[in-house]
């Protein structure tokens, strides 16, 4: 290993890189098997099951996207109108999917697509782990890791944004890793375009911003290429989103926008029902259910999509500002929903989901520990980073399961390399 590899932590002591070869049989082993295990749950579950709750209106985007009538969506208080409270980077790939098969059941083009951008994510995870610690086992059982992670079947099945997240999130990641310029630069832009998947994932460029310029201070490198690569990054992150906002000011006018759910999430994460209620406690409920609360249906009938999204939205600061003192207890309550892996509703289910996470957690603990340091430090500042997006989602928003799972497939690679590290002292100490 060359000095530059043992600075940046490429490959663990002693590990081999198989080449070419090992590569093609990650790939292919672990897309046969995420492949297999998605289009099991979606049988067993209903491959014809019709779309619901978010789904269903990515679905509508799509369809109306498909058949050429704009970017709109059909259940709305504003059907006629262009929408901008979903994001476009989900919606644009199912629009593709239902275009290549235009006779096909919807529902089941969605599902179809979104099993195959689950597994090719389950791929570039092992491809991740691969190349962290450069040894094929790793990656074979990284990717196998993710496929049964809970939350990737439900949200794959169930037709919603975040495995094409997890997809745009680790190819980034995997690209910023490379020795190739050019491969770095698409790697930021891929960066980028998770935020026309999820909105909240902007964070993730500053957030990087911030731990690397920590990490030149202590490290004292040369500021110049990196204040010249890091401003390249982050103009080349913040395309895909610019682009998306100022789509959105030729609509309502202001700038910048991004999804006009903004308002409607943030209120309904921050107001008495989540911070009294235990039941809902640093959970969400629909402004509607707030009391004292004027119905969606009523404010739609005098504002916009976008003065309903700000009414909202100053309604949640409002409360904030009103209740500091509760503050502390209401962030709490996020941050146990969000990372605290115990099932609300027990149930077999629920029990599962919680004994994986629970898993996942404690060796992906063991692998920092173990690991830490000979980890690639460009993936520890993405992975930082990545962890500084999620808790700004679920402090600012609220907290689910959900949110933490744009974070936690980051963590398989740390967890797996540490159960193959600890089975080798155990194998050398025999």
């Amino acid at each position: 290993m060359n000095a530059q590899s043992k600075e940046r932590g490429d490959a663990l002591p002693g590990a081999v890189y198989s080449g070419r070869r090992a590569t093609w049989v990650v790939v292919a082993v672990v897309f046969a098997f995420a492949l297999a295990v998605n289009l099991a749950v979606a049988f067993k579950l209903g491959m014809t099951r019709p779309m619901a709750s978010d789904a269903l209106y990515f679905k509508q985007i799509a369809a109306n996207l498909a058949n050429g009538q704009g970017y709109r969506l059909s259940e709305s208080f504003w059907p006629d109108s262009p929408t901008m409270s979903r994001s476009p980077g989900w919606p644009l790939l199912v629009a593709a999917a239902l275009k290549c098969a235009p006779g096909a059941d919807a529902d089941v083009s969605m599902r179809w697509c979104a099993i195959g951008v689950n597994s090719v994510a389950a791929v570039v995870v092992a491809l991740l782990a691969f190349r962290l610690f450069a040894r094929p086992v790793v990656g074979l059982l990284s990717g196998a890791v993710y496929t049964v992670h809970p939350t990737a079947l439900y949200e794959t099945y169930n037709g919603l944004s975040e495995p094409l997240l997890i997809l745009s999130v680790a190819t980034g990641i995997l690209l910023l890793l490379s020795e190739r310029r050019w491969a770095v630069w698409v790697g930021f832009f891929l960066m980028g375009y998770a935020g026309l998947v999820r909105p909240n994932f902007l964070v993730w460029p500053i957030a990087a911003a911030v731990l690397a310029a920590a990490v030149a201070i202590r490290r004292r490198v040369d500021w110049r290429r990196l204040v010249l690569v890091g401003s390249v990054g982050l103009v080349l992150a913040f395309a895909p989103p610019l682009a998306w906002a100022l789509r959105n000011r030729a609509i309502c006018g202001h700038f910048p926008v991004l999804s006009t759910l903004r308002g409607q999430t943030f209120y309904g994460g921050n107001n008495p029902v989540v911070a009294n209620d235990l039941v809902y406690w640093g959970y969400w409920v629909f402004p509607n259910a707030i009391p004292g609360e004027t119905p969606m249906a009523e404010l739609a009938k005098t504002k916009t999509e976008y003065e309903v999204d700000v009414y909202y939205y100053e309604q949640g600061k409002a409360y904030i500002a009103g209740h500091l003192a509760g503050m502390p207890r209401l962030c709490l309550g996020k941050l146990v929903r969000a990372y605290l892996p115990v099932p609300w509703k027990p149930s077999l289910g629920t029990l599962t989901v919680s004994a994986y996470r629970w898993l996942l957690y404690g060796l992906a603990v063991a692998g920092v520990v173990v690991l830490w340091r000979r980890t690639d430090l460009r993936y520890r500042v993405a992975l930082g980073a990545l962890l500084m997006t999620s808790l700004v989602t679920v402090l600012g928003f609220w907290g689910c399961a959900r949110f933490a799972f744009g974070f936690e497939p980051f963590l398989i690679p740390l967890a797996v390399a540490a159960v193959g590290q600890r089975a080798k002292g155990m194998e050398h100490g025999a």
